[in-house]
């Protein structure tokens, strides 16, 4: 895995909060959400701006961002980063 320089937001609201949910189908099914018992399972995820990165190998996406979304990679690391 490569960590790049990137972060998403959506510029229609006032955080950056992102909520994946099994409900909206943006939350797969996967061993690490759906844990080793059911008091494991985990059904949402609250992220914020996020962090970039790249994977040589095939996986599979855990999280899918909504429309309105923005990802950018900028040359220069973010002054508040």
């Amino acid at each position: 895995m490569h960590l790049r320089n990137g972060f998403a937001y959506d510029s229609s609201r006032t955080n950056s909060r992102f909520v994946f949910t099994r409900a909206s189908g943006r939350l797969a099914f996967h061993p690490v959400t759906d844990g080793r018992s059911p008091s494991e399972r985990v059904d949402r995820v609250v992220a914020f701006t996020g962090q970039a990165f790249r994977v040589d190998a095939p996986g599979q996406t855990l999280m899918t961002l909504e429309r309105g979304a923005t990802v950018l990679e900028p040359r220069v690391a973010s002054p508040w980063g």
